[in-house]
């Protein structure tokens, strides 16, 4: 790492496909065993701070129509904001929908999310192939001033530098580009206050080149995979 000392966010997460290279229901297996797994770790370990669920509602949606006993438990963890959802109601792709389609897609999420305390205020889009133009104003009317992306951005993202890189757009909207794809942290696990890595506790950041821009001293890190449970 160029520089010695900086404040690293990791932000425990994953990353859901309804439907990809196995069906609807297979997936839906695995997610209903993904959050039976997160619920058990925060109801019984109380330094595990905070798990980000994917950014859309529909995964709640699918998860409770098979475990619908546990919808006042999963309800409970998100108004406490150990639970973080939304603010979409599935994460689209931006070139296959309408412009209107998106915005009722917001509608539709901030209303599901109310009985579980809102939904995150991030323009959550990681992995999209493209991100439309009108998005910064999509997302402002919603009273969203950043955007969180990886893919999209095609050979102008290639060549941009740093494998973080924070761009002013249009309607005063920030976005953060993501480099090295949406999971970069996939083999490190978050316990507690220790960084678990390959290489071992001290050595897995910086085997894994974890680190902000140059003249940055924090950084943000997606600590998770695609359909990967908290460890």
């Amino acid at each position: 790492m160029n520089q010695s000392t900086f404040q690293a966010t990791l932000v425990s997460h994953t990353h859901w496909d309804r439907a990809w290279y196995c069906t609807f229901q297979e997936y839906r297996i695995r997610l209903v065993r993904l959050v039976d797994r997160l619920l058990d770790i925060l109801e019984r370990d109380p330094d595990f701070p905070v798990f980000m669920l994917d950014g859309q509602m529909s995964v709640l949606e699918d998860y409770l129509e098979a475990r619908p006993e546990r919808a006042a438990q999963l309800q409970k963890l998100c108004q406490s904001g150990r639970i973080q959802v939304g603010p979409w109601y599935v994460l689209a792709d931006e070139f296959l929908v309408s412009p209107e389609s998106l915005v009722r897609n917001l509608m539709i999420g901030r209303k599901m999310g109310e009985p579980y305390g809102g939904v995150m205020s991030i323009g959550y889009v990681p992995d999209g192939f493209g991100h439309i133009a009108q998005l910064p104003q999509i997302l402002r009317g919603f009273g969203i001033d950043n955007a969180f992306f990886w893919r999209g951005m095609g050979t102008e993202g290639d060549r941009l530098d740093h494998r973080v890189d924070v761009i002013p757009v249009g309607d005063g909207v920030i976005q953060a580009l993501e480099h090295h794809g949406g999971h970069p942290l996939a083999p490190v696990r978050a316990a507690g206050s220790a960084i678990e890595g390959p290489h071992g506790t001290a050595a897995g950041l910086d085997a894994l080149e974890v680190g902000p821009p140059s003249g940055i001293d924090a950084d943000v890190d997606a600590a998770g995979d695609r359909h990967v449970a908290p460890g």
